[in-house]
């Protein structure tokens, strides 16, 4: 299992991500620590879970990543966050590729494992 997430930091700058384990990593964001700990987070701490789906594969996720990461705008990424279950939309070339939007998960919730 893979997940790819868009997060909205304390800057109000969007960042997205790939990981295999989504509570570890969230708390690797929040805690600004940990061998996965991105960079970017390091002066852009997470304080909300835009958008969260699962897929199968991390070759997989990481299609979808780079496609959101390199061909959305901000405006975009916006308009993905509204409407996550329209993701073959957005990017087409991905039709072959199931990604779940994973609903109600809180930051809070994954890095207090409630």
């Amino acid at each position: 299992m893979a997940y790819i997430y868009i997060v909205r930091c304390s800057d109000d700058s969007l960042y997205t991500g790939i990981t295999n384990d989504i509570e570890k990593r969230m708390k690797n964001h929040v805690g600004g620590s940990g061998a996965s700990h991105a960079k970017y987070m390091r002066s852009h701490t997470p304080v909300e879970i835009m958008a969260l789906w699962q897929t199968q594969e991390y070759k997989v996720a990481a299609r979808l990543e780079y496609a959101i990461k390199k061909k959305l705008t901000r405006q975009g990424k916006l308009e993905l966050i509204l409407s996550p279950e329209k993701v073959h939309e957005f990017f087409p070339h991905l039709e072959g590729y199931e990604f779940v939007p994973v609903k109600d998960v809180s930051l809070s919730q994954l890095i207090t494992n409630e």
